[in-house]
């Protein structure tokens, strides 16, 4: 008789976590920030861009669009930086979380492929836990192309399976 109530306890908590065993990030929460169509370049002036110069908003920019140089996890100011640069807070309606964990997840396939173009990484999701950033992954879905940090495992084969589909079809709802 105490049986049940236990497993269905079980049960109900296991359905309600978003992660699985081979998930990149353990979280609660998902921030999208996509560029804006009408984001102002800030380096079409420049000559020349040093990528290690982090006080330079310009360089910030470059680097986040252009470059696959991870950004930094504890960084407190860089939701307010991203938005400086051009970005968009949109919100991920909780419904998707799982269906999101299941792409942001460990993988393995035969084939690979290259991409043949410069990334414009556009889309950038921040995964959080207790209000923490714990990951991040900038997205380019034109090239097929990502840079994500923070993940628990290899983040090599991700892409494959029709990840870069699933994932446009769930933030470019509209």
């Amino acid at each position: 008789m105490y049986k049940y109530p236990f497993l269905l306890f079980l049960i109900i908590f296991i359905n309600c976590s978003y992660n699985n065993p081979n998930s990149y990030f353990e979280f609660n929460k998902i921030e999208y920030y996509r560029l804006d169509k009408n984001y102002i370049d800030l380096n079409k002036d420049s000559k020349v861009i040093n990528p290690l110069d982090t006080t330079n908003i310009a360089v910030f920019q470059f680097n986040v669009i252009n470059t696959s140089i991870p950004l930094d996890l504890n960084n407190n100011q860089l939701q307010n930086k991203l938005k400086e640069i051009g970005f968009s807070k949109l919100e991920i309606p909780e419904k998707y979380y799982k269906d999101i964990d299941k792409i942001f997840s460990y993988k393995e396939y035969k084939e690979s492929f290259q991409a043949m173009c410069l990334p414009s990484y556009r889309d950038i999701l921040i995964f959080k836990k207790e209000n923490e950033i714990i990951g991040i992954a900038k997205i380019c879905f034109q090239c097929g192309q990502h840079a994500i940090s923070g993940a628990s495992g290899e983040t090599d084969w991700f892409g494959g399976d029709g990840d870069y589909e699933k994932l446009e079809k769930i933030l470019y709802q509209e």
